[in-house]
């Protein structure tokens, strides 16, 4: 029997006069697994992190890793369509 969380949200709270984090929230969704079977349904648990801890800076680093990754995708088809378009005015002049 294995408990298993996932993390479900992340909260960072901000400095309102610097804009520094001061604080990092994990909240996870946590279930009890037999054999790979959900058994129970566990209460939500919330994990305080100071923002200079090496979690908070793993968990800081991961979301900018996660919101580049996201990202290239949609710069690569700008970049596309942008090519597409000087393509179209070029023969559009011709």
């Amino acid at each position: 029997m294995a408990i298993i969380t996932k993390p479900r949200q992340i909260r960072i709270d901000l400095d309102p006069d610097q804009g520094f984090p001061v604080a990092v929230f994990v909240e996870s969704t946590r279930y009890v697994d037999e054999g790979g079977v959900k058994v129970a349904d566990l209460p939500p648990h919330v994990e305080t992190l100071a923002p200079d801890s090496p979690q908070a800076i793993a968990v800081i680093g991961e979301i900018a890793s996660a919101a580049t990754a996201a990202l290239l995708p949609y710069q690569e088809e700008v970049q596309r369509l942008g090519k597409r378009v000087a393509e179209l005015e070029a023969e559009k002049r011709a």
